[in-house]
């Protein structure tokens, strides 16, 4: 397994990215459960829309990333 020093900084941010998403997730599952075990029968919708948000930009933006690296350079002659 490689290090994390020997990977590219490319690489590096998606895995920081990848691994934010993950975490933002993982709350947004924990808040509902909490938010249905204390408050029942109440809307968690105004508790999880930001993390919820928050979730769409970071996948929007790994996307994004990897689009960008895969498309060639245009070449700065022209």
């Amino acid at each position: 397994m490689t290090k994390l020093r020997d990977r590219s900084t490319g690489d590096l941010i998606i895995l920081f990215l990848a691994g934010l998403l993950g975490l933002l997730v993982v709350s947004i599952i924990a808040l509902v459960v909490y938010s249905e075990i204390r408050y029942p029968g109440e809307s968690p919708l105004s508790l999880v829309r930001p993390l919820g948000e928050a979730a769409g930009t970071l996948a929007v933006a790994i996307i994004g990333y990897v689009a960008g690296r895969g498309t060639p350079r245009p070449d700065k002659d022209e």
